[in-house]
Formats: C-alpha cells, structure tokens, sequence
C-alpha cells in the first residue's frame, strides 16, 4: 500500500474563522483572495499577471490588489472585480481583440461586461472567457476561439460578448474553460462541451471540433484540463483524453488516448464532491470527499506520493477541512489542495510556490497571511 499523509490537528481547539474567501489557479500560478479585498499570486509573470515589473517568475507573495470583492483566474490572466468595476491582468486573448500584453496596472473591462448583478459565475481558459446570466440558463462568450471553445457554432475570434447556448429549464451547475475546451454541467446532469478535442479529450477525436453538445448524461461531478476530462456519474468515473503517464486514473500508463468516454473500473470514495479542474497541460487529476481525502494519479512529481500512479490514491488527508469552501487545482508544474479554511497545501516545482514545496509529498506551504 503506498504511504500517504496525514495532516492533524491536536486538541480541543476550534477552528479559526477562514479568512481565505477564494483560492485560484491558472497555467502556472496560484492566486488567493482574502476577505479583508487583498489579492496576492504567485508563479509565471510571462504577461504581467502578477501586476508587477519584469516577466521573471515569482515564487514569492506578491499583492496584485486591494479592494478586491471576487476574483477568477484563466490560463494567462486574471479578472477581479473591485468596487463594481472589472480589471484584468495578462493577456488580451480571452477578450477577442488580439494576443498582446495587458501593461501594468491592468486593463478597465467594466464597459465589456453586465452589472455583476446579472452575472451567475464566470469562466475564463486560454482562449475564450465565458459568463453565466443571473438566470443561470444563458451563457455568453468571447475570445479570440482558434480551438472552437467558445460554441454556439462561431468559428471566428469575438470581441464582444455574443449568447453561445440556452439551457433553458436546466440551469448551468459548473462551468470549466481549458486550452483546449470549454465544459459546462447543467442541472439535469449533463455534461455539454466545445472545442477541438485535443487528445480526445471531448470523447471525439482531436480536431474534431465541435459546438456546445452533450457529450455525457447522469453526470453529479466534472473535471479534468486541457487533454483529459473526469465525469462523475453515481459510483463511478468516465474518462476521456490522454492517458499518458497514469492521469486519467484507469490503471494504464501506456501513451494512448482514449475517446470516446470509457468506463473506468478504478473503485471511487462514495463521498466523492469534488473533482480537481486546470485550464492547463496537467499529468495529474485528483478528488476529494467530504471528509477531506485527497486521492490523486498520474505523473510522479505532481501527484502528493513518491512515484508516479496510476489510480486514484489517498495521498492526503486534512482533519480540519471545509468542503464546501475547499479546492483542487493541478497545473503545469505544480498541484494544490486548499483545505477550506486557512491553509493551502502543495507538491511540485519550487519555482512557482511559496515553500516548503516538494515533488514527493504534499506541503504546507506559506502563505500570504
């Protein structure tokens, strides 16, 4: 059996008040929003996403912002609202109007947006961004779609918001935007998707390019990144994309892709409630139960263990976790589990994190506060 951690908390002290509000990730950085309105990220700067001087990668806490009341994170950027206006930071790509480098001090795209009153959640990946209408059944898109993720049968780049699907009585649960896709979960459990289908990820050969459909039914949970996704439905997972190096959990770590969506015979936790998401190139997938297990596979250096896995293992357990304030994010070069309250947790590179980081086991690292 191979060891795992355990992160434990002594005596009969409660938890303290989580002052973390949110926790991000993009490519290669890791963002967190406290509820005081300050911003912090570390990581790549390659398009100023730090909001700092020079492109050289942090591995230290810089603050973005203050003021800041929400926050998401795409591929190369980050959106925040502060006040009731929108900034950004990074890259203009997801905005339609090319692929140049936001300066400093970010761009104003307040005009470009609704009031965030009739505003239900917000995605952004590597080459379109999205929103969900107050409704929570409209979804609305822009972006420069050289991979078809932004749908609604647009082929070309969109500067402005146009309406990419109607969901009707099924409201959007989730929404996920990759390099490669977009996915959105609904309320009658499908799971609908857009875009090139790198490495079958779609569950449709790569390049096939295709418009938001439904690609799975019976789906409670959704993840996965830009070459792989996980679909929960009752007891078990269903895979699709590049089974490289163990990452889809299967048992296989031959180089192949698998497409269309294959029953995975790999025993799941049932108190699986989340499913870890990347809008980058990860060889890692995790999820977590609601009693705070981490089970991860794939790639050694990235998956919390002391080699590379091919199922889905317990290599993490937090006593003191809030399920519903938690998160899971895998990116280029490093994982991360936020346990919900005060404290984020990380295995791979120290380039881009704050440590104490290693790629054989998960951390806790420092944080901003």
């Amino acid at each position: 059996m191979l060891p795992f951690a355990r992160m434990v908390k002594y005596g009969n002290i409660a938890p303290e008040a989580p002052k973390i509000k949110k926790v991000l990730c993009g490519l290669d950085n890791l963002y967190v929003l406290y509820g005081d309105g300050s911003l912090y990220g570390c990581g790549v700067n390659t398009y100023l996403q730090l909001n700092v001087e020079n492109t050289a990668t942090r591995n230290t806490w810089i603050l973005i912002s203050e003021g800041v009341t929400d926050a998401w994170a795409g591929a190369y950027n980050i959106l925040y609202l502060k006040g009731e206006e929108f900034i950004m930071h990074g890259v203009t790509t997801q905005l339609g109007t090319g692929n140049t480098m936001i300066p400093l001090g970010g761009l104003n795209v307040t005009s470009s947006f609704p009031h965030i009153s009739n505003i239900k959640m917000i995605s952004i990946g590597a080459d379109t961004m999205h929103y969900v209408d107050a409704s929570g059944s409209i979804v609305y898109g822009r972006g420069m779609n050289g991979n078809y993720s932004l749908g609604g049968g647009y082929s070309t780049a969109k500067s402005t918001f146009v309406s990419v699907i109607n969901t009707g009585a099924n409201t959007v649960l989730d929404i996920l935007g990759t390099q490669n896709n977009t996915l959105i979960l609904t309320s009658n459990n499908e799971l609908l998707g857009c875009g090139s289908s790198g490495y079958g990820s779609l569950g449709v050969s790569p390049g096939q390019y295709t418009t938001l459909v439904s690609r799975l039914t019976s789906v409670k949970l959704f993840g996965g990144n830009s070459t792989g996704t996980l679909a929960y439905s009752a007891s078990n997972i269903y895979n699709a994309g590049w089974q490289y190096v163990g990452q889809l959990g299967n048992g296989i770590t031959t180089n192949t892709q698998v497409y269309p969506f294959a029953f995975n015979s790999t025993t799941i936790d049932s108190k699986i409630h989340k499913i870890s998401k990347s809008s980058a190139t990860s060889y890692v997938n995790m999820y977590a139960t609601t009693e705070g297990k981490i089970y991860s596979t794939g790639e050694f250096g990235r998956n919390g263990s002391g080699g590379g896995l091919s199922r889905f293992t317990n290599t993490l357990t937090l006593d003191n976790y809030n399920p519903e304030k938690s998160s899971l994010y895998t990116c280029a070069h490093f994982s991360i589990v936020f346990d919900g309250n005060n404290q984020i947790y990380a295995c791979g590179s120290f380039l881009y994190v704050p440590g104490p980081i290693t790629t054989n086991s998960w951390s806790a690292i420092t944080m901003p506060k």
